[in-house]
């Protein structure tokens, strides 16, 4: 595996458009996996995430769930919103909570 990303909205990073069918109100994360691949192969989903189509590349899948485990041979190494951090357990579990942030905005 490459890399795996967890989304609950469509676009982040700048204008990636690594979830095209995420809903930041169902509830639900949308989980990318990106297989293993070449230079060529990297290029063409790097390019497809920019516009979208990186789910017709035959090496990436995409799951939708509330929650998500992942294990692995040892703690692994993950970014969350641009900061590296260092996973306490062999055993990663992401989980959607509906209505935990709550989000302040100017009125009209």
């Amino acid at each position: 595996m490459l890399m795996v990303i967890v989304a609950n909205a469509r676009i982040f990073g700048g204008g990636f458009q690594v979830a095209p069918h995420a809903d930041i109100a169902d509830g639900k994360l949308e989980a990318v996996a990106f297989g293993n691949m070449g230079l060529g192969g990297r290029v063409r989903a790097l390019l497809g995430l920019l516009r979208g189509t990186h789910l017709k590349h035959p090496r990436v899948t995409a799951a939708t769930a509330s929650r998500l485990v992942y294990r692995f041979e040892r703690p692994p190494a993950y970014e969350t919103d641009g900061e590296w951090n260092q996973a306490r357990s062999a055993e990663v579990v992401v989980e959607a909570v509906p209505g935990a942030l709550e989000v302040l905005v100017p009125a009209p």
